[in-house]
Order: C-alpha cells, then sequence, then structure tokens
C-alpha cells in the first residue's frame, strides 16, 4: 500500500513502495496545475478514458503518478525547425 503524506490544503499524496519520487501520487489538483489545465479537463478525460493514465485510491479518490505526468508531457512533445 502507498504511504501518504499530507500536502496541505487537505490534500494527500503518497509514493509507492520505493519512495522514489518518480513514483509519488499526486491529486487531480496538482496534476492539473503542472500541466496547465483545468480540474475539469482532467475528470472529462477520466470519464472519456482518454488522456492520462490514473490511479483509484479507494472507492472516490484519483491520484496521478508523476512518472505518468512525465511520459506524458514527453510524448506530446513536438520537434520544431527543419528535421534535415
Amino acid at each position: 500500500m502507498a504511504a501518504q503524506h499530507n500536502t496541505g490544503a487537505g490534500r494527500v499524496a503518497g509514493t509507492i513502495h520505493g519512495g522514489n519520487s518518480a513514483d509519488r501520487l499526486i491529486d487531480e489538483h496538482e496534476a492539473a496545475a503542472r500541466l496547465g489545465l483545468s480540474v475539469k479537463t482532467l475528470r472529462r478525460w477520466r470519464w472519456a478514458r482518454k488522456g492520462l493514465p490514473f490511479v483509484k485510491v479507494g472507492t472516490a479518490s484519483v491520484r496521478y503518478s508523476e512518472r505518468d505526468i512525465a511520459a506524458f508531457v514527453e510524448a506530446g512533445r513536438q520537434a520544431t525547425g527543419d528535421a534535415a
């Protein structure tokens, strides 16, 4: 089970087993802020089963892996300029 840490403002984050910061789980508010999106957008993506992978903790809590966020951003990276 994930260790949990209070991150303030009633939010809870955790790490998955090994404590590696790349495995840290964050709530939808922090994930949205990091991506420059609204929480509503993340909720719509979950409902549509698209976009960023998420973890369901218990019956109602949703968390996002920092590793998944980094991979999602990297997958969307676009090269600019001439490739030649």
